[in-house]
């Protein structure tokens, strides 16, 4: 097409001969360093011959469902597949892998299926997969890491990763819009309660610009934003235990309670008998600022060895505690920004 009137001046269509392509279903088109074209389809990639006007497939990678396509710094090329993992090609080399998907998460690529490679400014490799969160490859090309909804996503399913100007990443996904601080690891999420036009972004849809302006592209429109004009919020919202039930039924207060003498609200210390070890706590934090997306962390402390996120539930239970002395601890976060304990 030339992109100045419009005018279409070829369209190719799939055949069976040695230099067609075998899909009409083209997903991602890239030009490399060298300035040769590649294309992924819906049955393999091919390179542009531009002397003969055709194409020839890319030696060594089979006839897979090619998502997305990346040349690194080195000149390798990435094609994330949907069903085959990831398959390689070193250009100036020859050489070709393949990762399958079939690795633990944190120890390798734990996903068949991938929606966008990007490589960032340390030539890390961050493959965004279907169902299986985020996957970093390191510069080394031997260590991976993983974030998943443990970290802190809002959802497994990935569809795209930029870095901004500042070197931070923004994650499109399912379920909002994801900001991760390169320097601390601090993630934030955004979703329509932040004024997003929709949570559910689309495949294969993010650009930044010359100015550092992002596009995203959601199933409902595109939003654009400049990361610089951003305000963080920093509040740290008040957090009160608001209940408190043992065996399923709430604690009266008062001063024939031979538990709870007042309310909880007021109430540091509780002592149970030991045939009351099973009980819950329910818990809320003071923020009118998009409280659909406030989160909670707790640690029941001589019970737990490590903090339990809670992404959207209010309330916790503990059954048949053993014998002993526990401190329940909580915090909560608004945006990102996590109350102090």
């Amino acid at each position: 097409m030339d992109v100045r009137t419009g005018k279409v001046i070829r369209h190719y269509m799939s055949g069976p001969g040695a230099h067609d392509l075998k899909s009409n279903f083209v997903l991602t088109l890239i030009r490399t360093a060298e300035g040769k074209i590649a294309l992924g389809t819906a049955a393999g990639a091919y390179w542009y011959n531009e002397q003969t006007d055709d194409f020839t497939p890319i030696p060594g990678i089979p006839y897979a469902f090619i998502a997305i396509i990346l040349e690194d710094h080195d000149g390798v090329l990435w094609m994330g597949t949907h069903g085959n993992g990831v398959y390689f090609l070193d250009t100036k080399t020859g050489r070709t892998g393949h990762l399958d998907g079939n690795a633990a998460p944190g120890k390798g690529l734990a996903s068949h299926d991938i929606n966008a490679i990007t490589e960032d400014s340390d030539h890390n490799i961050w493959f965004s997969t279907e169902g299986t969160g985020l996957c970093r490859l390191k510069a080394d090309r031997k260590t991976y890491s993983s974030l998943t909804t443990a970290d802190g996503l809002p959802s497994n399913f990935v569809f795209r990763v930029i870095q901004d100007n500042n070197n931070d990443y923004w994650v499109t996904t399912s379920k909002g819009l994801v900001n991760i601080r390169k320097a601390s690891g601090v993630i934030r999420v955004y979703t329509r309660g932040n004024g997003l036009l929709n949570d559910q972004f689309n495949y294969n849809s993010g650009f930044k610009d010359s100015d550092g302006k992002l596009y995203f592209g959601s199933v409902r429109g595109m939003i654009t934003f400049q990361p610089n004009d951003f305000v963080i919020p920093d509040f740290e919202p008040s957090i009160y235990i608001t209940g408190f039930q043992v065996d399923n039924v709430d604690l009266k207060n008062g001063p024939d309670s031979s538990i709870l003498k007042r309310s909880i609200l007021y109430t540091d210390k509780i002592t149970l008998p030991h045939d009351q070890s099973s009980f819950s706590i329910d818990f809320a934090a003071l923020s009118y600022a998009s409280p659909d997306r406030t989160e909670y962390s707790y640690i029941m402390q001589g019970l737990d060895k490590t903090w339990t996120r809670l992404p959207t539930n209010r309330k916790v239970y503990f059954t048949k505690l053993a014998h002993g002395n526990y401190t329940f601890r909580l915090k909560a976060a608004v945006g990102g920004h996590w109350s102090p304990w």
